[in-house]
């Protein structure tokens, strides 16, 4: 990395910035770090941006559910109209933006208005006809096949009194109507009330005249859901001096204010004086009711409903030319999203780079600072002393700086497709420091391996592996398609889950398991004792198993002490090489920034406690797995390493006779000690001691002059006292003492995953496949395999696989990475580069 220095005239400043964000090689720094985005200059060209970008998303939301545009030579428009995007005057495309935003405005309100035109239509075609269905006939009649309902009422379906258009005779039917409509009211007490039907003779279905009585009606739609709190509160309101009706529309009426259909109900409200009316229609509308002005005469009903259906027939066809020319609207602005998107990035992303930079104390320059890639100076030269036609002669002048002021320099991480998974994975912990080793590249093996460990299969390695196939198959029809972002991290990692199912398949082939069951790949090397039922034999003298273990271990009643002891040594010393591969990159980081200090006093004590404890531990393990101990007298059965390691730390290297691995063990583990001693000792005391004085030195040669002021502040930044020093060095040292057990503990999480995953495995095997063969029961087989494949799906590939997953992580994390990582974190590096503006609008990256 080069820090330079860019000193631009304002007026060529512009198109230099957008040069230079083609060529993807400066991160520029924040010169106005410390101002509000509103004092910058271009912070208003910034929000003029940020409004068409939002008006260019509005556009790509009501074109979603339009088939994809053909991908032409020009992917979405002749080239003719796609230079005048990408090259055209940025006042002419917003201007064009936002003619099409108000032009799409008008469009959508006119169709939401013709909707809703058509929606108060269809409600009142059918107030129409229930009105001229229910009050034309002559009598009320409640015998008939339809309920009645009051205001009273339960608020079920119903169809109200039928009245129709003619007077009342005489007084007594006044009276006795009189009677009906109490009754009818106190309907929760009495459900119906038998009234003479040649007592009643007519009731006009508008207005009821006779000499003493005039009765009108307020009629209307409201939401069924409202109908019972309507009826209730038009019980109250009016005192009982009005009778309601309601009629259940049975389709329901799609609703474009609320976009969604809901069903409707039809009422008639009748009513005595003119003074209810007003009261009346405020209590329904507070339902948001709709109320219609229903003719009185059963002609004028007839020419409505005429009118009505003339109007839904004229507003069809308005609306279908509405939708047709909408569609080619959209279909306009669909070819012209990515474009316009492109182009509004672009310039975004130039107006932000420009509020970065500050001016000189003339104000004639503008100043910018920033990280340039050595391989790409050559080419940020070019870009800067370039064409002078366009960017004027001398008009940029390019300083190569020194990092002086400590500035961070960022780490630049060339990551290939395949590395991308771990890469993120990494990044998630933390961003590896300049010059520093990126543990991403090492994660492509030691990731899948340690997963594969714990998910021991060969069964589960081949589903896993199909399921990674079957990501890399779809994978084109799934870049342009928009899927659930969970989705989009299997599609993302189908590189990793390969090599994870890869390597499942190898280790479930070491430890013999396909779902649970050994495989006979090749000839076991024992076979029954002939004399008793109990025991095995060696085929012959030295047989050793080609690969992997002997499936006769299966049939062994000590099997599981074989596999938990197999299983725990093995991720033991897993455990050991990752943490010394952890350990050498700490060595390598500092050899390559020469920290020497580091590397004596900090780096190297590590490996020497490290080998000297776990490293020897793992010795053993691997020692004792090379010997025959039937020929070893007196230790037929073993040695057990837990008591050698006990009498290693407690004993001080002391050794007991009968239980010496090998000749002069004792020497050799006295000698371990000590060095587990003296590392310690090295790594507690050592640098803060030296860095105390080295600072008295420093001190004393500034007293005397012998250095520069700025050298001996710039020191003295990084010295905070003996003090602090050692405390902070304590802290580490124990911190390390403690890790080396709590690393190897932690590890033989291999073995317990392994080992669980293995049991409920085997369950699964032989209760749902092994049991059911045993039994002989026609079908059950075939019953209990959809539940074995059910148990194999969800719980032993989904949760055994996620649980392995985060606990690999786990151990990359904190294990791995503790080993070589430190407090301070580096810094990505992310040049200027429209590609990046791009990629972060990741709804646009595919067609971008």
């Amino acid at each position: 990395m080069q820090l330079v220095q860019l000193l631009i005239k304002q007026e060529t400043a512009y198109p230099l910035i957008k040069s230079l964000g083609q060529l993807s090689a400066i991160q520029f720094l924040d010169l106005n770090a410390g101002k509000p985005n509103i004092l910058r200059d271009y912070h208003n060209d910034v929000k003029k941006f940020d409004k068409l970008e939002r008006t260019v998303r509005k556009f790509e939301a009501v074109t979603i559910g339009l088939p994809e545009p053909p991908k032409d030579a020009n992917y979405l428009l002749q080239s003719e109209d796609n230079d005048n995007i990408e090259n055209g005057s940025i006042d002419a495309i917003e201007e064009e933006i936002l003619e099409n935003s108000i032009k799409l405005n008008d469009l959508v309100e006119n169709e939401q208005n013709l909707k809703r035109r058509w929606f108060e239509l269809i409600e009142f075609q059918h107030n129409l006809e229930t009105v001229k269905k229910y009050l034309k006939d002559k009598a009320f009649n409640q015998d008939k096949n339809s309920n009645s309902s009051s205001s009273s009422g339960s608020g079920s379906d119903s169809t109200s009194s039928e009245l129709n258009a003619n007077k009342l005779n005489s007084d007594e039917d006044l009276i006795e109507l009189d009677e009906f409509k109490k009754d009818k009211t106190n309907n929760d007490k009495e459900q119906s009330t038998k009234i003479d039907q040649k007592k009643i003779e007519a009731i006009d279905s508008t207005n009821i005249y006779d000499q003493y009585l005039k009765f009108s009606i307020v009629t209307g739609t409201i939401s069924t859901e409202s109908r019972g709190r309507v009826e209730k509160l038009l019980w109250r309101g009016t005192k009982g001096n009005a009778y309601v009706s309601f009629w259940d529309i049975t389709d329901p009426i799609y609703n474009p204010v609320k976009k969604q259909n809901e069903f409707r109900t039809v009422f008639v409200v009748y009513y005595s004086g003119d003074f209810l009316r007003n009261r009346i229609t405020k209590i329904v509308e507070s339902f948001n009711a709709k109320v219609f002005n229903v003719a009185s005469t059963d002609e004028e009903r007839k020419e409505q409903l005429d009118d009505v259906k003339t109007q839904l027939s004229d507003l069809k066809t308005t609306l279908s030319q509405t939708k047709v020319f909408m569609n080619k609207f959209q279909k306009f602005l669909q070819v012209r999203i990515i474009p316009w998107y492109r182009r509004i990035l672009i310039e975004k992303a130039t107006y932000h780079t420009l509020n970065m930079l500050s001016k000189d104390s003339n104000k004639q320059y503008l100043v910018a600072k920033g990280w340039v890639r050595l391989s790409k100076l050559e080419s940020f030269r070019e870009v800067i002393n370039g064409d002078e036609d366009e960017f004027g002669e001398n008009g940029t002048i390019l300083n190569t700086l020194d990092n002086e002021e400590g500035l961070i320099e960022p780490t630049y991480i060339d990551c290939k497709e395949y590395q991308e998974s771990t890469q993120k994975l990494v990044s998630s912990f933390f961003i590896p420091k300049y010059r520093e080793i990126n543990p991403a590249p090492i994660m492509l093996v030691t990731f899948p391996f340690l997963f594969s460990v714990m998910f021991s299969d060969l069964g589960h390695g081949i589903l896993l592996t199909l399921f990674a196939l079957f990501l890399f198959k779809t994978y084109d029809a799934y870049k342009v398609s928009h899927l659930h972002s969970l989705i989009q991290m299997f599609y993302d990692a189908r590189h990793l889950i390969l090599t994870m199912g890869i390597s499942s398949c190898f280790i479930g082939i070491m430890y013999n398991e396909f779902f649970a069951a050994p495989m006979h790949l090749f000839n076991s090397c024992w076979e029954p004792d002939k004399n008793s039922t109990l025991s095995y034999n060696l085929r012959y003298e030295h047989c050793t198993y080609p690969f992997g273990v002997d499936p006769e271990w299966a049939n062994k009643s000590n099997w599981l002490i074989f596999f938990n002891s197999f299983k725990m040594k093995n991720a033991v010393v897993f455990g050991f090489f990752q943490v010394t591969l952890g350990m050498i990159i700490a060595l390598i980081n500092c050899i390559y920034k020469k920290k020497y200090l580091e590397i004596f006093f900090d780096v190297i004590p590590r490996i020497i406690v490290l080998f000297a404890s776990t490293g020897y531990m793992c010795f053993l393990i691997i020692y004792k797995w090379g010997i025959d101990w039937s020929t070893r007298k007196g230790q037929e059965g073993g040695i057990k390493i837990i008591t050698t390691l006990i009498d290693l730390a407690f004993g001080f290297g002391k050794v007991d006779d009968d239980s010496a691995f090998f000749y002069n063990q004792e020497s050799l583990q006295k000698t371990l000690v000590a060095f587990i001693f003296i590392g310690i000792i090295v790594l507690w005391f050592a640098l803060p001691i030296i860095k105390f004085f080295q600072m008295r030195r420093k001190n004393k040669l500034y007293t005397l002059g012998e250095i520069e002021y700025e050298d001996f502040e710039k020191f003295k930044s990084k010295y905070t006292g003996f003090t602090d020093l050692f405390v902070n060095q304590s802290i580490i040292a124990m911190e390390f003492a403690l890790g080396i057990l709590s690393n190897t503990a932690s590890y033989t999480r291999l073995w317990a995953l392994s080992l669980s995953h293995s049991e409920l495995s085997a369950i699964f095997w032989d209760k749902l496949i092994m049991y059911p063969l045993s039994t002989n029961v026609p079908g059950f087989l075939v019953i209990t395999f959809f539940f074995w494949v059910g148990f194999t799906l969800f719980v032993l590939m989904m949760s055994e696989g996620l649980s392995a997953f985060l606990h690999t992580l786990r151990l990359h994390w904190i294990e791995f990475f503790s080993k070589f990582v430190d407090d301070e974190n580096g810094i990505e590096f992310r040049p200027f580069s429209f590609k990046l503006s791009f990629q972060n609008n990741s709804e646009f990256e595919d067609e971008i």
